[in-house]
């Protein structure tokens, strides 16, 4: 019969071959396809498929195993997942290996048919229970939930095993942790060692620094993230250096990865800003600019942008060290930034200097910087106190 027939073809899209299997469901008499990257992959799906339309069974779901829907999200997300944007190197690498790392081995060779709701709470507590980080354990969680609800979108699941189950990061009643950050006198330290690396008699250091100084100011002054202070050119200046664009960002280098990769979109729209310059900033960035001519403001020898690990390594690392301050990430730049301003009381422009979507996401990242008003909420109540009590701690004590 010709709705039992399956087809392979092979196609070549983004500079990469890819092979399709293709069928006619005998049920709805549309049209069929699932797409592969290896030949041999294609034939052994083709098999699968015919086997099930001879049988009668539904050749989208039968002994399709979590490891191949898998694959498919993933490759379907490479070039654009349901007319969305093809997701990033650095997003696409991650998905793989929490699917290599955490899910594969749990429930990789269960079939989509056969998996179950018992399944998916084991795996849950079984993430909880292995791997400290709770987050962790919700973002893979969660990548798992997401492929289960495609394949529920293309009619390969009635309905996701996964609905309503969610890892919990943290309890509504657990009292938040603010970010740890440097005090003033450190990044005062931090600043002051970086004039001397600046100055240091060995020229590769010297030459390193100033490019490492200008690099840690901006970014303590304007709240910039190191993806997106690597992805700054030259023209994203004002003349002036008065002003900042953010246009992009760069993520960390991989193996396998051309830089070219590496170079990509911010993290959402509202990422997409300018930023005032503080002038005290602005000799350090004239110093970098007038040290190389390429159009990336910090460059590798090459010209390309620098990696992360480079950043961290030979710049942060080392004048944490020789500052004598407490070792922290290099983020703990933009929370520092974050909490001078909430401090101060500078909460819309938090939000904007940030590029958070909204204010509601700042105050939860960094509401608990604000003043609570302890000193005013005494006086009130001192106050409405003093309407029908006499005396105080002076009177108790005499």
């Amino acid at each position: 019969m010709t709705s039992k027939r399956v087809i392979v073809s092979r196609r070549t899209q983004n500079g990469r071959r890819r092979y399709r299997v293709r069928w006619r469901d005998p049920a709805t008499g549309q049209q069929c396809e699932e797409s592969f990257s290896k030949q041999t992959d294609a034939y052994k799906r083709r098999a699968e498929i015919a086997a099930a339309l001879e049988t009668g069974g539904n050749p989208r779901t039968s002994n399709l195993k979590f490891r191949d829907l898998a694959g498919q999200y993933i490759e379907a997300s490479r070039i654009g997942r349901d007319g969305k944007a093809p997701l990033e190197h650095s997003t696409l690498h991650y998905y793989q290996h929490y699917l290599d790392q955490y899910i594969f081995g749990e429930i990789g060779d269960v079939p989509v048919s056969r998996l179950t709701r018992d399944h998916m709470i084991e795996l849950m507590n079984t993430l909880i229970a292995r791997y400290p980080s709770r987050r962790t354990a919700s973002h893979a969680f969660n990548l798992v939930k997401s492929i289960l609800n495609w394949g529920v979108a293309r009619d390969i699941l009635t309905k996701s095993p996964g609905y309503k189950l969610a890892v919990q990061v943290r309890s509504t009643r657990e009292k938040r942790q603010g970010a740890r950050i440097h005090s003033e006198q450190e990044m005062r330290a931090i600043m002051e060692k970086l004039e001397e690396l600046r100055q240091h008699p060995n020229l590769q250091v010297r030459r390193a620094f100033v490019k490492y100084s200008a690099l840690f100011a901006l970014m303590s002054t304007t709240g910039i993230r190191i993806s997106e202070a690597l992805g700054i050119k030259r023209d994203d200046f004002a003349p002036d250096l008065t002003t900042l664009t953010i246009e992009r960002r760069v993520d960390q280098a991989r193996r396998g990865r051309d830089n070219a990769d590496r170079v990509g979109l911010l993290k959402s729209g509202y990422a997409y800003r300018t930023v005032p310059v503080a002038k005290q900033v602005r000799p350090w960035l004239r110093d970098q600019l007038s040290a190389h001519n390429y159009e990336w403001v910090f460059p590798t020898r090459s010209g390309t942008p620098i990696h992360h690990s480079a950043v961290n390594a030979q710049g942060w690392y080392r004048v944490q060290r020789e500052a004598g301050v407490t070792r922290l990430g290099i983020h703990s730049l933009r929370h520092y930034f974050a909490s001078s301003l909430m401090r101060k009381g500078l909460y819309l422009e938090a939000q904007k200097l940030l590029g958070h979507h909204d204010a509601a996401f700042t105050m939860t990242q960094y509401g608990h910087l604000i003043d609570d008003g302890t000193a005013r909420m005494e006086s009130i109540a001192t106050e409405i106190a003093s309407g029908f009590l006499e005396g105080g701690e002076a009177s108790s004590r005499s």
